[in-house]
């Protein structure tokens, strides 16, 4: 699980990503990037009901979640992120996601 202090709780924050975040597109979720004020990352998950019912929302916020732990070292610490689960997410197994996160790394900036 993610620390309370990379965890992005303000919904103040969460709307604005969304509205101003640059996005980049994947077939397991949309990543909404925005520079960071701080010197840490902060991370959102959100899964819409187009993913599914409850059960199926929360796998895929749960798959996300532990994707970003594993590759958190990995990412660019100048940026706060949301992650929007697609409803391909609740299907696949972490290592799916990883390889998608690592394919897109480049893309960050």
């Amino acid at each position: 699980m993610l620390a309370r202090s990379q965890r992005m709780t303000s919904k103040k924050d969460i709307r604005y990503i969304l509205s101003r975040g640059k996005k980049i597109h994947t077939p397991l979720f949309v990543m909404l990037i925005v520079p960071s004020h701080s010197s840490s990352s902060k991370y959102a998950f959100i899964a819409g009901k187009k993913v599914g019912n409850a059960i199926a929302r929360n796998r895929a916020k749960r798959v996300l979640r532990e994707a970003v732990r594993t590759i958190t070292p990995q990412l660019t610490n100048q940026f706060n992120y949301i992650f929007i689960a697609r409803s391909q997410t609740k299907e696949v197994k972490v290592l799916k996601v990883i390889e998608t996160l690592e394919g897109i790394r480049s893309r960050i900036k």
